[in-house]
């Protein structure tokens, strides 16, 4: 994946401590995208605003995700294709509802 490899070259981080640095970056990161959605129910910002702040957090989460499927040695398309594959079998049961486990059980909400 050529953006992937783009990614690398913006590594400025401290390679013994990756896992850790981009496990904690991307929880951050989504972090930043719910507070600039709760400025904006807050009424701080229009909604042009927010979708602005909304993909430039989106852009930054990527990056994050991209960068972890790198670091685990994990082919994005791959990681794409198995969430297809999980959720069209939810599709077909009928069970896609958010509460369906992988291994078969069910979550209580």
């Amino acid at each position: 994946m050529e953006y992937m490899r783009w990614t690398r070259t913006t590594v400025k981080y401290p390679l013994e401590n990756e896992g850790e640095y981009l496990h904690n970056g991307l929880i951050a990161e989504v972090g930043e995208f719910y507070g600039n959605t709760a400025k904006y129910h807050r009424c701080d910002y229009d909604s042009d605003e927010w979708k602005r702040r909304a993909q430039l957090e989106l852009g930054d989460i990527f990056w994050f995700l991209v960068r972890y499927c790198d670091y685990l040695e994990i082919p994005v398309d791959e990681v794409l294709a198995l969430n297809v594959e999980k959720l069209e079998g939810r599709l077909k049961k009928g069970s896609i509802k958010g509460a369906d486990n992988d291994d078969g059980s069910r979550t209580v909400h």
